[in-house]
């Protein structure tokens, strides 16, 4: 990493918000802006240059991802949302806790990747979430890891494992070196096109629809897991919603460690494992 790193944060949104931050590292980017063409906030559009602009509402957020994987030559690139970003305290959404530009270089110089504090699936598998609630098909899954296995067989092992946990970072959000960046984006849009060209998308629901976007969560932790990075984790907070009561007895259950006697912590316990 050069001594003075360019750093760029691309902020997915498909309408007008108010930035919650002025730091310049962190650039709105309109995703589908080809299938919204009388759209203009003055934000980057996520059509100019080598794009999948067009396939936003299947690929969701990945739309972005993809521009700045193809268009930006920033030496760390990120993706967060319009409404979720990372953030350096557990509980304040205070703008000044969203993660800097320092902040994100000091991590950088002793870890891989930063994600999301994983979510924790209460008391079922990854696997079995992903169609819990109604928003995907499992055989959109099912579907993914057999085309993982005939692309890339060694991944096979890291798949299964993250299938088989309670947690994992979702969201899509992540924070990289450029080369870093680069490689996880030329390795999961190979997979999610192979899976396009297998699968309709007729007969879906407005969230079925978006099952590019889904996948691409599950199979970040999976290309993570294989390759063994070092991850540095923050919370990936909302800004457009009150902290509740049990948002901070969660937060307090989860820093006193109370977590770890219902297994509910488990991710810190074996990221630590792998990383002594």
């Amino acid at each position: 990493m050069s001594a003075n790193p360019v750093v760029k944060i691309y902020v997915a949104t498909h309408k007008q918000f108010e930035m919650p931050t002025q730091s310049t590292i962190y650039c709105p980017v309109l995703g589908g802006a080809s299938l919204y063409p009388d759209l203009d906030f003055g934000y980057q559009k996520d059509n100019v240059g080598e794009n999948i602009s067009e396939k936003k509402e299947w690929y969701n957020e990945l739309s972005v991802l993809y521009w700045a994987w193809k268009n930006s030559d920033a030496d760390i690139k990120g993706l967060c949302h319009y409404r979720r970003f990372f953030y350096t305290s557990d509980t304040s959404i205070a703008g000044k806790y969203i993660l800097d530009r320092q902040s994100i270089i000091d991590s950088l110089r002793e870890y891989d990747i930063i994600l999301p504090v994983p979510y924790i699936h209460k008391g079922i598998s990854v696997y079995d979430a992903y169609s819990r609630s109604g928003k995907g098909l499992q055989a959109d899954l099912d579907l993914a890891r057999e085309i993982v296995g005939e692309m890339y067989p060694a991944y096979m092992p890291a798949f299964d494992t993250v299938m088989k946990r309670d947690w994992a970072s979702l969201c899509n959000a992540l924070v990289a070196r450029k080369d870093v960046f680069d490689q996880y984006a030329e390795w999961l849009f190979s997979v999610l096109f192979e899976l396009e060209g297998r699968i309709s998308f007729e007969h879906r629901d407005a969230q079925q629809i978006r099952v590019m976007g889904f996948l691409g969560e599950r199979l970040l932790n999976i290309w993570v897991e294989h390759h063994r990075l070092r991850v540095k984790y923050y919370r990936l907070h909302r800004t457009d919603v009150p902290k509740n009561l049990s948002y901070y007895i969660h937060i307090a259950a989860e820093k006193a460690g109370l977590y770890k006697l219902f297994h509910m912590g488990r991710y810190y316990i074996e990221k630590q494992a792998e990383q002594q």
